[in-house]
């Protein structure tokens, strides 16, 4: 049998400053880091800790997007792929980040968020019109590059998935959202390392990965500099 094709997906690490010391280590935290427990019924990562993200969708290659200015053969440059296929990977981010957990990495959201997002998932309103209704403009520039992942061969579910880094737009909060993940919540990058070493917080190697390459930022401006792409490998 031949392996399954990998879907083309996109991973969102959602950063804000700590604002405590380290639970797990003591001392400066860094950057938190939110994370979702994915629940264990899931045919993927099944009781696995993880970032927002999902598979790309026919709704993030439509034409009537609405994108903020940016240089996409430049940001396409460092992903390696031509620009058609990093702005679908964009969009997924961005989408996949909103239903999960809320939170809209664009331009211009309001207090009807969550009606729009219900509104989304539930096939009332496209992708392209919730951005169009609410004024928002997807930037690519609030998403840095981070890595690039490519399930195994021997797997039965593949993904090539791209992990972008963000910070925590202003005025807006993620929350935990009962669907894919059975819990939620803000954890220092330095605490999440410790406390998976030893054995409480199980993730796929490019969770962990992406965490103890974060762990090593003060603050969520230097992390969000210390890009871009710096990891391509299989998991497992």
């Amino acid at each position: 049998m031949s392996p399954a094709v990998p879907r083309p997906a996109s991973t969102v690490a959602i950063l804000r400053d700590s604002v405590v010391d380290s639970v797990v280590t003591g001392g400066n935290a860094g950057v938190d880091v939110w994370l979702m427990r994915r629940h264990p019924a899931m045919a993927f990562a099944a009781g696995m800790q993880a970032f927002p993200g999902g598979a790309v969708e026919v709704s993030d290659r439509h034409d009537a997007l609405p994108w903020a200015a940016v240089d996409w053969d430049a940001y396409a440059a460092v992903v390696g792929l031509d620009p058609v296929e990093v702005r679908a990977l964009v969009s997924a981010a961005v989408r996949e980040t909103f239903e999960e957990c809320g939170v809209l990495v664009a331009d211009g959201i309001d207090g009807e968020s969550e009606k729009l997002r219900l509104a989304l998932l539930d096939g009332a309103l496209t992708w392209s019109d919730l951005l169009r209704d609410v004024g928002a403009t997807v930037d690519a520039a609030a998403l840095v590059p981070w890595s690039r992942w490519v399930t195994p061969a021997w797997s039965s579910r593949r993904f090539d998935a791209y992990f972008f880094v963000a910070a925590l737009p202003a005025g807006q909060d993620p929350r935990w959202i009962d669907g894919e993940a059975d819990q939620a919540r803000w954890v220092s990058a330095r605490d999440a390392v410790a406390l998976h070493e030893r054995g409480a917080l199980p993730m796929l190697p490019p969770t962990i990965a992406t965490l103890r390459d974060l762990a090593r930022f003060e603050d969520v401006a230097s992390a969000l500099a210390g890009g871009p792409m710096r990891i391509l490998q299989e998991i497992g």
